[in-house]
Formats: structure tokens, C-alpha cells, sequence
């Protein structure tokens, strides 16, 4: 049984397109769930817009009328499926291990669960393993971005002898990992979004899915079952047609292609700006700029080619086009409308419907 947000969630990505690998990537369900969700919503005789209308409970029973709590399946001793992974002289991977599970428990989970549980066991123990998921990339589908942890005093202030903090936002698009860097004051929802509308006109086009780190800055709450964008930020999905899909708290591994690309940046982008003064961020980021261009093509040590060669002939061509002009974001403020139905802003008052009181 699914969530509602899931239910809905899945309709809306299959309305607009998406393959079943986008929306296994949001909702961390399989392909049976997405075909089911599919298959019993056209038999029924109701609306996406009749759906959003109804509670969570409704939509869920109407989807699995009878579904009931199931009992406590059994899970076997993850820690002996670890090691039966990690050994070097064993083959096994975890659908056989699983095979074997379901021989001794019928009733036990089906794959989908199994590996869940067993990822999430994973997390909690072995963070820092060897043990690695294969990650399939696909050209020009998915945006990483990142700040890079790692900050400089680089930029002259108005008081002499004062320097300001750099703080580099970064991006990491499809197989090729071509890189973006630009330099903020700060780390906040603006620059976070400026940032972003930056890569996207740096790269000259849309990619499927864009992957931020799970920051305050893109995402108010982010759960298996629960999205909640940062409102400026939902704007920038609905205006660029694209899904943003913050990556899970606690999951390194699920960004590792930007992660590689802060680590790439640390050494070979900030220790050329160590030491360095610049009169704006306008001269710095021209700088950054220049020598991001270098890196980005540079050979690759252990292959021919590089960066912006497999970008250009792999993610460039997937990629949607870009809207005419860039998204000019709005400012959000939440007020509470008094008696009088106008409310201040910015030292003007505005006149609101009277049902909008309190």
C-alpha cells in the first residue's frame, strides 16, 4: 500500500511524461508499484484535479480498498548478508541472497521491500563501507548541485584591511560531470536559486531531473512520501518544466558525481584563488570562470578526451531547450491580514478580499 502524496505523485510524473526510472528515482517504489498505480487509477471514474480534492485516507482506500496491517515479516541477520557480499571469494549478490529468503519465508518481503530495508540497515551500519550500488547515469538527465564545503576570503569589503567570504555553489550534469562553479557572499535561498538559473544557462539547456543537496534552501521537507520544495524553488520546476528531486537526508552516495566534482574543485580551483584579493564578485566569478573552462578541458589521465568533449557529444544533445528568458524570481512574505484588510509591504499597504481576514 502507498501513501497518497506517492499515488498522486506518480499520476502527475506519468501525465507529464516521465519514463518509469524518473519516477522510481523520486518515489523509491518499483516498476509493479507504478504499473498497479497506473492500471487502477484508468478504471476508475475520477480526475487527478478530483484526487487532489479528496482526504489522504480516501485516496488510499480508494486505491487498496482492502488493504490491512500486515503482520511482522521476518528480515534475515543483515549483517551475515554484508558479509556474504563483501567477501572477496563469494559471488553472491543480493537478488540471490533474497531468493534464498523468500525459499525459507513465502510470506516474507518482496524484493523491492527487501532491498529497501537492506539499504536502510546499510546506512545505519556500514556508512562508510566499500560496498557500493551501481549507479546507471543517463546523458544529460540529471543536474547535481552542491556548495562546496570548503570557503575564502577573497573580496575586498568597503572597510579597509576587510575581507568577504566566498562561498562556491557547484553543478555536475549527466556522464560527462561538466562542471559549473560560481562564488555567493552567502549561502541562502537567493544565491541558491541564482545559482541554479546560472548552470542552466551555462549548460544552454533543461535536463530531466535537477538533484540539489538536501538543503533548507531547496526543500522545506523531504521524505520518502513527502516533497515540499522551498516555494521559490517549486517556481523554478513549474517555470523550467524540469522535477527536482532533493537528494535523502544521510545518503551521500546518492550525489557521489557532485561530491567527486567538490572534491575535483577543492584541489584544483581554490588553491589557485588561495592568496589571491579580488574587488567584486563580479571579477572573481570572471576568474572562476576561466579557470573552471581550463579544468573542463582538460585531458582525462586514464581515458582520451574530456569534460566539455562528452558533454557536448552526450548530454548537450538530451537536454530540453531553455525558456526565451530566465526565470526572474518573485520575493515570498507571509502576512496575517488585519481587521482593516490591508497589508504592509515595504512601506505600502495594500487592500485584500475581506474573506481573507485573520
Amino acid at each position: 500500500m502507498q501513501k497518497s502524496t506517492t499515488i498522486i505523485g506518480v499520476l502527475e510524473m506519468l501525465e507529464d511524461g516521465f519514463s518509469y526510472n524518473d519516477i522510481r528515482t523520486r518515489y523509491s517504489i518499483g516498476n509493479s508499484t507504478i504499473t498497479d498505480i497506473k492500471k487502477k487509477f484508468k478504471t476508475m471514474d475520477v480526475t487527478l484535479k478530483q484526487l487532489h480534492s479528496m482526504t489522504p485516507k480516501m485516496v488510499e482506500q480508494m486505491f487498496y480498498p482492502n488493504a490491512h496491517p500486515r503482520k511482522e515479516a521476518p528480515l534475515p541477520d543483515f549483517e551475515k548478508v554484508y558479509k556474504k557480499l563483501t567477501d572477496k571469494n563469494s559471488r553472491a549478490n543480493l537478488y540471490f541472497i533474497w531468493i534464498d529468503y523468500k525459499k525459507l519465508y513465502p510470506d516474507g518481503y518482496q524484493y523491492t521491500q527487501f532491498k529497501h530495508y537492506f539499504k536502510q540497515w546499510l546506512d545505519e551500519n556500514h556508512l562508510g563501507s566499500d560496498l557500493r550500488m551501481a549507479i546507471n547515469r543517463v546523458p544529460g538527465e540529471i543536474m547535481y548541485i552542491d556548495w562546496v564545503g570548503d570557503t575564502l576570503d577573497l573580496v575586498y569589503t568597503d572597510v579597509p584591511g576587510e575581507l568577504q567570504t566566498a562561498h562556491f555553489f557547484t553543478t555536475t550534469l549527466g556522464v560527462s560531470s561538466y562542471c559549473f562553479v560560481m562564488a555567493f557572499p552567502n549561502e541562502q535561498t537567493p544565491n541558491f536559486l541564482q545559482g541554479t538559473i546560472e548552470a542552466l544557462n551555462f549548460y544552454g539547456g533543461v535536463p530531466k531531473i535537477l538533484k540539489p543537496d538536501n538543503t533548507k534552501a531547496a526543500s522545506i521537507k523531504n521524505t520518502k512520501d513527502v516533497l515540499i520544495l522551498n516555494k521559490v524553488y517549486e517556481d523554478l520546476q513549474d517555470y523550467y518544466n524540469t522535477v527536482i528531486v532533493p537528494t535523502p537526508p544521510l545518503k551521500p552516495r546518492a550525489k557521489s558525481s557532485v561530491e567527486n566534482n567538490v572534491k575535483w574543485i577543492e584541489t584544483h580551483l581554490l588553491e589557485k584563488l588561495k592568496g589571491r584579493r579580488f574587488s567584486s564578485f563580479s571579477e572573481l566569478n570572471t576568474e572562476i570562470f576561466i579557470i573552471a573552462d581550463e579544468l573542463n578541458n582538460r585531458e582525462f589521465s586514464k581515458e582520451k578526451g574530456n569534460r566539455k568533449e562528452l558533454f557536448d557529444k552526450y548530454d548537450k544533445p538530451a537536454l530540453k531547450p531553455l525558456p526565451h528568458e530566465s526565470l526572474k524570481p518573485y520575493t515570498y512574505v507571509i502576512k496575517t491580514v488585519p481587521n482593516n484588510y490591508h497589508v504592509e509591504y515595504d512601506n505600502h499597504y495594500y487592500s485584500v478580499p475581506h474573506t481573507y481576514y485573520k
